[in-house]
């Protein structure tokens, strides 16, 4: 996915000339490298332990593509998607649990400055989707002594979640553009450990994306 995405800003970068504005009907595609910061921890309670685990939700490095559709001068519709790896680990840094994450978000923007030819911020709200997938546990939370050997399956629940986002593009040629975005998502999420019988911790779940990228406008 890296590869990818540092191809196609390469392929942007080549694109791009003087600058320029947006338009109703410009049809803008970015790409963005992206930082997830988690602002919660949680415990797990573990099917079978009497002593909960302290765990926090690691924060982490991914990669975005957007296309943005201008309905007006000022209004846009914004169509995303996302991945990045998800990691759970305790107090000590050990990793608990694991999986990629897959974000998908669609917003409204406004654009306050689209005649600009330099710097055009805007606002937006919308709402994500966030899956996750190949979840697997790590040895921390197995018995690794051969007698008794104890092993946990686990879920992770991602789900739907408002969005706020804000940013700015800053022209860089007459279609090409550099793309800073910011997001702040919130929703409930459960973590399920099973192991004979099943532990479900449910927990609200807070994370601002940091994004930076190039964009081009068609």
């Amino acid at each position: 996915m890296q590869r990818v995405f540092f191809l196609g800003l390469g392929a942007l970068a080549i694109l791009g000339s003087a600058p320029a504005k947006a338009d109703a009907g410009d049809i803008l595609i970015k790409a963005r490298g992206s930082y997830h910061q988690r602002l919660d921890g949680f415990s797990i309670n573990l099917p079978g332990e009497n002593v909960p685990v302290d765990a926090d939700i690691e924060n982490t490095t991914g990669a975005e593509a957007a296309i943005t559709m201008f309905l007006t001068d000022h209004l846009a519709a914004e169509v995303s998607m996302g991945g990045a790896g998800y990691q759970i680990k305790d107090s000590t840094g050990r990793r608990l649990v694991s999986a990629d994450l897959l974000v998908s978000t669609v917003s409204l923007q406004y654009h306050f400055t689209p005649a600009s030819q330099k710097i055009r911020p805007y606002i937006g709200l919308g709402i994500n989707h966030l899956n996750l997938y190949s979840e697997a546990v790590d040895l921390e939370l197995k018995n690794s002594a051969p007698d008794p050997f104890v092993s946990y399956n686990s879920k992770l629940i991602g789900g739907f979640a408002p969005v706020a986002q804000a940013g700015s593009d800053i022209a860089l040629g007459d279609q090409l553009f550099l793309n800073f975005d910011v997001k702040y998502t919130s929703r409930k999420t459960e973590v399920r450990i099973e192991r004979e019988i099943r532990a479900t911790e449910a927990r609200r779940l807070s994370s601002v994306i940091v994004g930076l990228g190039l964009g081009f406008r068609f």
